[in-house]
Order: C-alpha cells, then sequence, then structure tokens
C-alpha cells in the first residue's frame, strides 16, 4: 500500500513511524537492542504510548531515543523506512 521507502532525511523516520501510528495501522519499529540473539528487537506500534520528536514512549513508560531505530515496518512487514540493510529482529514485544 506504501509503495515506497522513506530515505535518510532528516525527519524521514520520525514521519514514517507517524504515518503508521497515527492512522492506526499495525506495524513494528526494529531497535538496536543489546542483551538479544540478533542484537535488534521488533516491537508492536500498539506499544507504543507517545511519539515525541526525538524519542517514543512505551506503554510501560521505556523511553527509545530515535537513534536506536533502525526499521519501520508495515502489518505485512514491508519496509517502510530503514536506516541500514539489517536483518529483521527476532525478539518480538
Amino acid at each position: 500500500m506504501w509503495g515506497f521507502v522513506v530515505g535518510r532525511k532528516r525527519g524521514g523516520l520520525r514521519e514514517a513511524i507517524a504515518q503508521l501510528y497515527y492512522s492506526g495501522r499495525r506495524g513494528y519499529v526494529v531497535i538496536v537492542e543489546r542483551g538479544t540473539h540478533t542484537g535488534l528487537r521488533r516491537i508492536r506500534l500498539e506499544n507504543i504510548e507517545k511519539l515525541r520528536r526525538g524519542y517514543i514512549v512505551l506503554v510501560d513508560g521505556t523511553i527509545i531515543p530515535l537513534h536506536r531505530v533502525v526499521k519501520v515496518l508495515d502489518d505485512e512487514e514491508k519496509v517502510v523506512y530503514s536506516r541500514s540493510t539489517a536483518q529483521d529482529g527476532l525478539e518480538t514485544e
């Protein structure tokens, strides 16, 4: 449906998350996470309580800076935003 991958322009990451988050669609944010098998973790958009300028706040109060986000996936797990060629995370919240 989206038909595009947002590039690395300033604000592109937040814009990609906002498109899914505020539309009510399902999807994932893939972040860099130490202590996991792959070094990455997928977080469902439903677990995000607030989207701020430089970070996201999860329902449990955890604050994740946007610089840790490497991918944004839609509900069909298609890439909406990609910071690198990192593999999809295996750890899902």
